[in-house]
């Protein structure tokens, strides 16, 4: 009959697992990779989402300017501070509408500020469906304007959920 010491020493020697300092090992470097992967995923998240933003206000002030022009009128002739709504949404659901401004007060408009509302089309200013995450506003806040709410090219939450962004006519 074998002693104790033999076969914990024999058991030791023919081990087939891994010990707990491997494994822990393998976890934390898992871990690593994958908050590197995470932050990589967000960034393109984020980028995408602006681009999908920014697209739909470039396309939309086209299209306005396009109207206008078929109509035989320029940007001179556009009615200041007017707003038209449309049965466009945004790709969280709400309207799309667009305000003209009057930056240098010479009675013509210098931007359009396209506003993605958080209000489907066509319904009521409490309907709120068309939310956009207030996490996104302020990213896009940080990362693509001057990080400041009202300010600069990007305004959003001024109504919890919206977001206005002008551009130069």
């Amino acid at each position: 009959m074998k002693t104790e010491k033999q076969y914990v020493g024999k058991t030791l020697k023919n081990q087939k697992g891994f010990s707990l300092i491997e494994l822990m090992v393998v976890v934390a470097i898992t871990s690593i990779l994958a908050s590197m992967g995470y932050q990589s995923y967000h960034e393109m998240y984020i980028k995408a989402q602006w681009g999908s933003f920014f697209g739909t206000a470039q396309a939309y002030r086209k299209s306005v300017i396009a109207e206008y022009s078929a109509n035989g009128g320029s940007p001179i002739d556009w009615p200041v501070r007017t707003m038209f709504t449309a049965d466009t949404t945004h790709s969280y659901g709400g309207a799309l509408f667009h305000v003209y401004i009057d930056n240098d007060g010479d009675g013509r408009p210098d931007q359009i500020g396209v506003v993605f509302d958080d209000d489907a089309p066509g319904t009521s200013f409490t309907d709120n469906t068309g939310v956009i995450p207030s996490n996104l506003i302020d990213d896009f806040e940080r990362r693509f304007d001057d990080g400041v709410q009202n300010t600069g090219r990007i305004h959003g939450n001024i109504t919890p959920g919206e977001m206005t962004i002008y551009l130069d006519l």
